[in-house]
């Protein structure tokens, strides 16, 4: 398997483990959660709601408050980190511990 294909399947795989997480709990996955999830593991680094939202939104139909909702849910099940950067502004990403370990460890 070559490193793009190596890097495609831990992206599907950590995907797949957040859904799972999720689900545990109780939640559904829908697509607009799906692809909030799939844009944030997609990401090498924090993203606002805003950039995720305008790369989400070139492939789905998805409104910039269901951006919000569903990565406030994320940050609330403990699979997404909420940090503010210099200028005040909230970034998100998927918390290291859930990465490495594809569940997060307290």
């Amino acid at each position: 398997m070559d490193r793009y294909q190596e890097i495609k399947q831990q992206r599907s795989d950590l995907v797949a483990g957040i859904c799972a997480t999720i689900r545990a709990r109780g939640r559904h996955i829908n697509q607009p959660r799906k692809a909030v999830i799939y844009a944030l593991v997609s990401q090498q680094q924090a993203m606002t709601a805003e950039a995720l939202w305008l790369g989400i939104r070139a492939t789905h139909k998805i409104s910039i408050s269901a951006v919000y909702s569903n990565l406030n849910l994320l940050v609330e099940e403990g699979v997404v980190e909420k940090m503010q950067d210099d200028d005040a502004k909230s970034t998100y990403q998927v918390k290291t511990s859930f990465k490495v370990h594809g569940q997060q460890s307290n």
